[in-house]
């Protein structure tokens, strides 16, 4: 009987305590989107990273989306994190009368070697909250590396996978020389190409960063490569065990390499 009673007075004071937070909790529902919200956001699939040369240092475009698209629009956006105030940045997107795409260019002020971070917000009053077909995000976060790279040499670089060769410049970054590049790399597969990092120690072990091969598979999206292990600097020819894979599983380990002009 004393333990019934113990039982049952300790279940009293639990319920007299969830009632008292019940009591003291005040809950509130948020506002509503005003009406003919046009649902503005960044783009989800844009890069998180850029990289600049003190050189060239390109501006910068992403995109903003929108839900109404009815009519023309211009929409502020605001920078609340900007590394030494180094970017300047679109002060108003401009929405084309049944557009759902507008621009926001961003351009980097100062030439130094360095990694630095951009934020940016949509005004609140033009995002909304509520929609869920709104594809996309009202803050946009971004590094951006500014860095020096140099040629070492040209050469062909002949890709297993695909099936072709291409002339290409390999390049080492000139603060951190034991990271090399090709840019372009893949081009024969959408005339651009992409960048293929890779370090190498000084025995020519090589690390393979991941990389696009800029080909979208018919079932399975975009083709990628990483890091297959054993890559190596060999007689003078640079060996790449690239794992190209797609979202669904891997393709394997194909063994293209670069031979360097003589």
């Amino acid at each position: 009987m004393n333990k019934f009673l113990k039982y049952t007075f300790a279940f009293a004071v639990l319920a007299l305590a969830f009632t008292a937070c019940d009591d003291d909790d005040k809950y509130e529902w948020g506002a509503p989107d005003a009406e003919n919200n046009p649902g503005v956001a960044f783009v989800t699939d844009q890069p998180g990273a850029y990289e600049l040369e003190p050189s060239a240092l390109a501006p910068i475009t992403i995109k903003l989306t929108r839900k109404d698209t009815q009519n023309a629009l211009e929409v502020p956006v605001s920078v609340v994190g900007n590394t030494d105030e180094r970017f300047k940045v679109s002060e108003v997107a401009k929405f084309a009368a049944g557009q759902n795409s507008a621009d926001v260019v961003i351009t980097c002020l100062k030439p130094e070697i360095g990694s630095y971070k951009l934020i940016l917000n949509v005004a609140p009053e033009f995002v909304s909250y509520y929609k869920k077909d709104v594809l996309g995000t009202p803050s946009f976060a971004a590094t951006i590396d500014v860095q020096k790279w140099s040629a070492v040499c040209t050469g062909v670089y002949t890709n297993v996978k695909f099936k072709f060769e291409e002339e290409l410049t390999l390049e080492q970054n000139d603060t951190d020389k034991s990271l090399y590049r090709f840019k372009g790399w893949c081009k024969s597969n959408d005339e651009v190409g992409s960048t293929y990092k890779f370090t190498m120690t000084e025995s020519g072990d090589i690390t393979i960063f991941g990389a696009s091969t800029c080909y979208m598979h018919p079932s399975y999206g975009e083709v990628k490569v990483k890091d297959g292990g054993g890559s190596k600097l060999e007689d003078g020819v640079y060996h790449f065990n690239n794992n190209y894979y797609v979202s669904a599983g891997s393709f394997g380990v194909k063994k293209d390499f670069f031979t360097p002009n003589k």
